[in-house]
């Protein structure tokens, strides 16, 4: 019975901890309602996981009414995946005053859209 019970926990930890991952960020990133606009810094050589980021991310700004507005927008949102790390920033536009700072970490596999997606929710609410 013991050994069953310490299998079970063992599993149980073993599972939750894949599919957990780390969010740091300054504070929440500032209500829009439609009054204000973004856009993404897209880098020339993004990898595939920076391509989906940049997606979910536009759709959980938008999400949050937020305005996509690559010809003038109020604020920049960059986003980088290195070494399990995705980094946020949310720039003025105008000055390039850092306003917001996101981190996620211990994503495990990246490939997955679904927890990239919770991530990113996460991270920009």
């Amino acid at each position: 019975m013991n050994q069953a019970f310490s299998i079970l926990i063992l599993f149980l930890l073993t599972s939750c901890s894949s599919k957990t991952y780390v969010l740091e960020k300054t504070s929440s990133i500032p209500i829009a309602d439609y009054t204000h606009s973004f856009a993404i810094v897209s880098m020339s050589d993004a990898n595939e996981t920076e391509q989906k980021l940049e997606r979910l991310a536009r759709k959980h700004l938008i999400k949050a009414k937020w305005r996509y507005d690559e010809q003038n927008p109020d604020f920049l949102l960059t986003l980088s995946y290195k070494s399990g790390y995705v980094h946020m920033n949310l720039l003025n536009a105008q000055t390039y005053a850092c306003k917001w700072q996101g981190k996620v970490s211990s994503l495990g596999n990246p490939k997955d859209n679904m927890q990239l997606d919770r991530a990113m929710w996460a991270a920009l609410r």
